[in-house]
């Protein structure tokens, strides 16, 4: 992800977990909603409190539970972790790209969501 929140990459990991392609997210802006990250309470992260808006904010790296939507429209709980990546020739306290690793669970179900085997991925 960029300075302006736009997907720049997505890989075969984060497909077969969101059901959307890289042709359907790349060149996207998180705030287009297509996820539709939420947190425990059902609050719309890109609304308000995004952990990766906040972390290209101030390059402080964060690790968060979120529900992203699938594209066939079901909760995917997943993990997340930001990372702040900056470029050493700008002069500023803020990251000028951002690295996500979602370690994915199984899809909620009646009950509590139970881990899946670990699959990780970067975006």
């Amino acid at each position: 992800m960029n300075r302006d929140r736009v997907i720049t990459y997505w890989n075969k990991s984060a497909e077969e977990l969101s059901g959307y392609s890289g042709k359907e997210v790349i060149g996207r802006r998180c705030a287009d909603n297509v996820l539709v990250h939420i947190d425990d309470k059902g609050t719309s992260l890109c609304l308000t409190g995004c952990p990766l808006a906040a972390t290209m904010q101030d390059a402080v790296p964060r690790e968060v539970h979120v529900f992203m939507k699938h594209k066939k429209g079901h909760r995917v709980p997943v993990y997340v972790r930001v990372k702040p990546l900056r470029d050493e020739t700008i002069k500023s306290s803020a990251a000028s790209r951002l690295s996500a690793t979602i370690l994915s669970k199984s899809p909620l179900r009646t009950g509590s969501p139970t881990w899946n085997a670990s699959r990780l991925l970067t975006a």
